[in-house]
């Protein structure tokens, strides 16, 4: 049986976006037959050392604050009683320093890691400063994270590296790294038998009726600047018979939905603006079973860093790509993966809103992430006996 142990920067459910994923993922592949463990070596979300059994999978959490020394001897006693014969790196350099620049940390875990091999990385997001036209103090910070991923990576020697869009493997490949894509799943998995739950959770926040209404839904973080005005004036040339909604779930203070209340009705009166607040999985999968598009706020070039956009694919919806466009140096403008289901905000799409198109639901989206990684890191091997991946079909 392979055993593979995944190391991260915080692993605590629900406080971190990558720690969400790693934790899914790890308990995918457990689930297929897999002995998995888990290692938070730089976790922001506890001030003591956590062991728990997460699924039936050991998980060793280090607090950030603790001197690399005593990381170190922690992590070398959780993998000498685990005995990994696989590590996977679940990396974003900001997990390992508040401002991105963690030159000693990385510096340490290299000379560690590298005594453990075979190892494979996922990168969640290289580098700042990528895009054109940025300030000189991002494009200094990120020649320097530059700099540290290619040490990192050239000490290490990973058997495989991955990351989840063709833009960061662009990038990657541009410092030399080679990196295959791997899209990711969704953090939200589609539970069934929750819509007409969810409908009267919608009903009961002043929506009108399913076919009464357009809804249109964004959950996740509230940026300063994104294609609010564009979205607005475009859903403004809305002449069909439904009542337009846009409605917010997740975490955001009031001020700042209520800034995009003023921006967006400032330009399009019709549409009504709701916020749903924090929800379960249960009921955010109901919700977007209801809705009739998402609101993508991630610039459109990187798209497919997002989990959120992956939870409305997952769900079969339409995403409207409202965030602001980031040039990457050396591709071409609007280089984007595209897919059917994305939507860019131009000048007549709200003409055509009643035509929306909608997809079938993804509910194999996890077991798909799972056939890929074990193909980009050729784990099976004829005499392994291990389900086939074949046998967890799309």
């Amino acid at each position: 049986m392979k055993k593979i142990l995944f190391i991260g920067g915080s692993l605590e459910a629900g406080k971190d976006g990558v720690g969400d994923y790693t934790l899914k993922f790890a308990g995918a592949l457990s689930a297929v037959g897999y002995e998995v463990a888990l290692l938070g070596i730089y976790d922001r979300n506890t001030e003591v050392i956590h062991y728990d059994s997460i699924l039936g999978m050991p998980c060793l959490r280090i607090p950030a604050a603790y001197p690399w020394q005593q990381k170190k001897e922690l992590a070398d006693t959780f993998l000498a009683d685990f005995q990994p014969e696989w590590i996977e790196v679940q990396f974003v350099i900001y997990a390992f320093h508040a401002k991105g620049l963690p030159f000693r940390f990385l510096e340490q875990f290299g000379n560690w890691l590298k005594d453990y091999q075979p190892i494979s990385f996922m990168f969640h997001e290289p580098w700042i400063g990528r895009a054109k036209g940025e300030s000189t103090k991002r494009n200094l910070i990120g020649a320097a994270q530059r700099t540290l991923i290619k040490r990192l990576i050239r000490k290490v020697s990973p058997k495989s590296i991955c990351t989840s869009n063709s833009t960061f493997q662009f990038l990657l490949n541009q410092i030399g790294i080679e990196a295959n894509v791997l899209p990711l799943f969704s953090n939200i998995p589609v539970h069934y038998g929750v819509s007409q739950k969810a409908e009267q959770l919608l009903l009961a926040h002043g929506l009108p009726p399913r076919e009464e209404r357009l809804l249109l839904v964004w959950f996740g973080r509230i940026p300063a600047d994104w294609k609010w005005q564009q979205l607005g004036e475009s859903l403004s040339r809305y002449t069909g018979s439904r009542h337009l909604y846009l409605m917010h779930m997740g975490k955001a203070s009031v001020g700042d939905f209520e800034k995009v209340v003023a921006r967006i009705q400032e330009v399009c009166p019709a549409i009504q603006l709701v916020k749903i607040g924090s929800l379960n999985e249960e009921e955010v999968s109901g919700v977007l079973q209801c809705a009739d598009a998402g609101i993508a706020i991630t610039a459109p070039q990187i798209i497919g860093k997002s989990g959120v956009v992956a939870a409305y694919l997952a769900h079969g919806l339409p995403v409207m790509m409202a965030g602001l466009d980031e040039p990457i140096k050396g591709l071409p403008p609007l280089a984007v993966d595209q897919q059917e289901a994305l939507i860019p905000i131009t000048h007549n799409l709200g003409k055509t809103l009643d035509q929306l198109p909608s997809f079938q639901l993804q509910h194999h989206q996890l077991q798909v992430h799972v056939n890929r990684w074990l193909d980009a890191h050729q784990l099976l091997s004829p005499k392994s006996n291990l389900p086939n991946p074949q046998l967890i079909t799309p």
